[in-house]
C-alpha cells in the first residue's frame, strides 16, 4: 500500500501536474489568439510595429497585412480563399474536435483512477 501510494504521488507530481499546467497555458494563449483574431476581423487592424520594421522584408509583409488583413472581415476571407470553408464552419470542427479532445482526458483520467 505504501508502494502504490508512492506510485500515486510519482505519477502525480511527474506527469499529471505538468501535463495540467502546460494544458492550461496552452488553453490562456489560445484563448488570446482567439480574442485577437475574432477582434481583427471585426474591426481590422493595423500592421504590429514588429513586422512592419523586420529586416529585408518587413515592407512587404506591411502591404500584404494592409491589403488582407487591414480591414475589417479580412481574416475571414483570408480563411475561406484558403480552406474553401467559411469560419462558422471551422469554428464548429473546432468545437467537436475540442469535444473530443475533452472526452479523451476524461477516459485518461479514469483509467488512471482505476489503475491505481
Amino acid at each position: 500500500t505504501i508502494g502504490a501510494t508512492l506510485a500515486i504521488l510519482f505519477i502525480l507530481t511527474f506527469l499529471v501536474v505538468p501535463i495540467a499546467l502546460a494544458g492550461t497555458y496552452a488553453i490562456n494563449e489560445l484563448r488570446e489568439w482567439v480574442t485577437w483574431a475574432i477582434e481583427t476581423n471585426r474591426h481590422g487592424a493595423v500592421t504590429p510595429g514588429w513586422i512592419a520594421t523586420m529586416p529585408v522584408i518587413g515592407e512587404w509583409l506591411n502591404g500584404q497585412w494592409t491589403s488582407y488583413l487591414g480591414h475589417p472581415g479580412g481574416i475571414g476571407e483570408v480563411i475561406q480563399a484558403v480552406s474553401g470553408s467559411n469560419i462558422g464552419n471551422i469554428y464548429r470542427g473546432a468545437l467537436a474536435a475540442g469535444g473530443s479532445a475533452f472526452s479523451l482526458l476524461l477516459t485518461l483520467l479514469f483509467m488512471m483512477i482505476a489503475l491505481f
